[in-house]
């Protein structure tokens, strides 16, 4: 006897999110040949599910991808801010670098002046000999100090073009003056208004989220539960696919089932209660999250008031170190004072210079880690939200 078969199936499976049942539709179709006699057969059968005495299984896995994909979003969100975060420090570490190039440039033209009037009173017999040794000591510590500085402002230029993704050859230049201005910063407000956008805290809150989710899941696990079926269909067989169904016959159906759990020997509630631990340990994590949040507020903003203060006393330094330098350039021409004594206020002068930029460069950089804290540019004054990904509540 010789048989030859074939055959094909078709189903669609539609969860309904409402009530967690599945609706499922299936066609099987069959030919078969045996020994010349065909046959062709076919069956449609449309069956729904109904899970009984559980929690609804398809709103949580939705909620879990929802706060999955959410998730994502704030990662990518924060990589951006710290993006912005290293590129802005990378351009004040050159703005430092060209402004330590700048001192040193006109610490080395001070010098050569300084030199060429050391060689002519030492010509003029009016200065000593020792003082002319003295000036070039100063000149070719001067051209080092240069160099070592046009060396380090090269390195940060290649650093930030790195960064930036630009051709090494390119070639630019700061020419910005940075200054600062006291920012009225509200504590009480910048508190608030960090907790309201803290994408960390969010975080926080959606590994609650899932923890419940896991919570319940952990409890419909072993529990009495139940599932509720109802078929519908449709067989026949015949000799043409055309008359399948002239003798149809129905497949109509209910069937309920339950599951009752006897003895599991405690596991179940072994589960349930780790997730229980879980949860209240992912509470206790937002809990410490939001002191962690406050005091940081807290240290950027007395860390703002004391870095404006400091450039402020940093830029009368600046002021009484030039005119000190000014007088005792003035004494050094009249020979009251050695080259020595000159490069002491000199080195004075480009220290109290350097530590004004950089007084200026900390203020700033703390003033883009409250702006990045509370999502919100309080020299503007105005929101700071990235390409609308969140709103604050």
């Amino acid at each position: 006897m010789q048989q030859t078969t074939s055959s094909g199936n078709f189903s669609i499976s539609q969860p309904i999110l409402l009530t967690d049942a599945t609706l499922g539709l299936s066609n099987y179709f069959k030919w078969q040949d045996a020994n010349g006699d065909q046959s062709f057969y076919n069956n449609l059968t449309l069956k729904i599910d109904q899970p009984l005495f559980s929690h609804n299984q398809q709103k949580i896995a939705l909620r879990k991808v929802e706060r999955d994909v959410e998730n994502a979003e704030i990662n990518y969100a924060l990589q951006k801010l710290s993006m912005e975060r290293s590129i802005t420090s990378q351009f004040y570490s050159v703005y430092q670098k060209q402004m330590q190039y700048l001192i040193y440039q006109e610490e080395l033209d001070n010098q050569l002046k300084n030199h060429k009037i050391v060689e002519q009173k030492v010509r003029a017999g009016l200065m000593q000999l020792e003082e002319l040794y003295q000036s070039e000591v100063n000149l070719i510590s001067a051209e080092n100090t240069l160099e070592n500085a046009m060396v380090s402002l090269d390195d940060a230029r290649d650093d930030i073009k790195l960064l930036l993704g630009l051709p090494f050859d390119y070639d630019f230049f700061t020419v910005l003056n940075i200054s600062i201005d006291s920012v009225p910063i509200d504590r009480v407000q910048a508190i608030n208004r960090s907790l309201d956008v803290a994408r960390e805290l969010r975080q926080r809150e959606i590994d609650i989220e899932i923890a419940q989710f896991s919570l319940l899941q952990t409890i419909d696990n072993n529990s009495f539960s139940g599932n509720l079926s109802l078929q519908m269909g449709l067989s026949g067989q015949g000799e043409d696919p055309t008359q399948v169904y002239n003798k149809a016959t129905n497949n109509t159906g209910i069937s309920l089932s339950l599951e009752v759990p006897i003895w599991d020997w405690g596991k179940r509630k072994a589960r349930i209660r780790a997730s229980e631990i879980n949860l209240e340990r992912q509470e206790l994590y937002l809990a410490d999250y939001k002191n962690e949040i406050v005091l940081t507020i807290r240290k950027l903003h007395r860390s703002l008031i004391s870095l404006y203060h400091q450039s402020q006393k940093a830029e009368k330094n600046v002021r009484n170190a030039q005119l000190t330098y000014d007088t005792n350039l003035e004494r050094f021409k009249m020979g009251k004072i050695s080259g020595m004594d000159l490069q002491h206020f000199q080195n004075q002068l480009s220290a109290k210079k350097m530590a004004h930029t950089n007084a200026i460069i900390n203020y700033k950089l703390e003033l883009l880690n409250l702006k990045i804290q509370t999502l919100y540019d309080w020299e503007a004054q105005e929101e700071f939200l990235p390409e609308g990904l969140f709103e604050t509540n």
